[in-house]
């Protein structure tokens, strides 16, 4: 049963990490109060991730509505507060020095921020039945902009999952914790138009962990090897000590999948290997000795030459090495049409073996049949032609068989 299962140490302090990466973002934006509940605690963590992967602004046209709406309204709420307080208190002087602040305008720029809420046994039971006007009641009086509610049912080794955003069914599915992933997608696509314009798209990103990514100038964390991002051309910054620092502009649309090509930072010894051992080595153009290169570094070049035998080098652009090997072939293995060669000498010895016995049988069986002719020793003649172009035929064949291993 899902619920019932354990949440580990690590998935637990991936929780709190990702509740704080969430809470720290700028302070100058105005907070887009979000609170996420469940009767599961697994579910709670796939919403949780789903919450950071569209942290950031909130661009979503009817979430900025409904902010500026409830702030006109605190406001006014506010201003009657204050009307009402001078009233009672009969401070007339103050009330009529009391003039309505400037309006000022509602800041657009809402940051998403999420806060951990505590709910009583009956309020859960009512979020989690979906009534609307208890998450509205509960919203207002824990002043929150968007409230998650997951319910999740159990049902053996799966579990149906239902949420709700703001009273509002927007994901139903069943949930198998060992397929988190697919959910996760699914439960960030469905949120998505409560935080973020229509122009947002979610992207798979495929970067290891060592590398940082930066977005226009901004640092950005992939969740769970994903980013959400507004279509249209970005710059994307790439910074790790292990690999060289790098740049790229992309046009980001539906199809884009994020896969950068990373130049691998290595600084160390590196040996050669070759055979024959006693070939000059030449690391980056310079010939080096004990066929060690100091400071080998990535990208490479790595070049072995000998008397006798076909020059040969090794490049490298994308990844580290502590040890090359490098095999050198005899010269004359370079010959051109070393195959053609060796498959006409074969044939052509094939062909002449094949006669010289037919010859040999035929000599033999005429001087069978006709003794007197005296035909014998023009068969022994024969036989021996014909052991000498066997032996031939066996070489020619081993030689071109290695000539077809070696393609050469």
């Amino acid at each position: 049963m899902i619920s019932s299962k354990p949440i580990s140490t690590s998935r637990r302090k991936l929780s709190i990490l990702i509740i704080l990466a969430l809470l720290a973002f700028p302070a100058w934006g105005a907070g887009y109060r979000t609170a996420a509940v469940s009767n599961d605690q697994g579910y709670l963590q796939v919403m949780l991730s789903a919450l950071s992967l569209l942290a950031g602004d909130v661009t979503s046209p009817e979430a900025v509505e409904a902010y500026q709406e409830q702030s006109i309204i605190d406001a006014e709420y506010a201003k009657d507060s204050t009307l009402s307080g001078y009233r009672v208190s009969e401070s007339f002087s103050s009330l009529e020095s009391y003039t309505e602040p400037e309006s000022t305008e509602v800041d657009e720029e809402l940051v998403l921020e999420v806060v951990e809420e505590t709910f009583t046994e009956s309020e859960m039971g009512y979020l989690l039945d979906g009534d609307r006007y208890a998450d509205e009641y509960l919203r207002l009086l824990k002043n929150l902009d968007l409230l998650v509610v997951a319910d999740v049912e159990e049902e053996g080794l799966m579990s149906h999952s239902r949420v709700y955003a703001n009273g509002e069914l927007i994901h139903e599915a069943i949930y198998i914790s060992s397929d988190e992933a697919e959910e996760f997608l699914q439960l960030s696509n469905a949120l998505m138009p409560y935080l973020k314009n229509s122009n947002t798209i979610i992207i798979p990103v495929d970067i290891p962990r060592t590398v940082s990514l930066s977005i226009d100038g901004e640092a950005v964390s992939p969740v769970n090897g994903y980013i959400a991002l507004e279509k249209g051309e970005h710059e994307f910054s790439y910074g790790s000590p292990v690999y060289h620092a790098a740049k790229e502009t992309v046009q980001v649309d539906e199809n884009t999948v994020l896969e950068p090509v990373l130049v691998p930072i290595f600084s160390g010894p590196m040996f050669i290997h070759s055979v024959p051992f006693d070939a000059d080595i030449y690391y980056q153009g310079v010939k080096i000795d004990n066929h060690i290169a100091r400071n080998g570094s990535v990208p490479f070049t790595v070049t072995a030459i000998r008397d006798g035998f076909a020059p040969y080098s090794v490049q490298s652009t994308v990844a580290p090495y502590s040890r090359v090997d490098i095999e050198l072939r005899p010269a004359w293995m370079g010959e051109n049409d070393m195959i053609e060669r060796s498959k006409d000498r074969f044939y052509s010895l094939l062909l002449s073996t094949l006669v010289s016995f037919g010859l040999q049988v035929a000599a033999n069986s005429v001087s069978d049949i006709f003794p007197d002719w005296g035909i014998a020793p023009v068969g022994a003649v024969f036989a021996g032609i014909s052991i000498v172009q066997l032996v031939e035929l066996f070489d020619s064949a081993f030689d071109y068989f290695q000539a077809a291993k070696l393609g050469m």
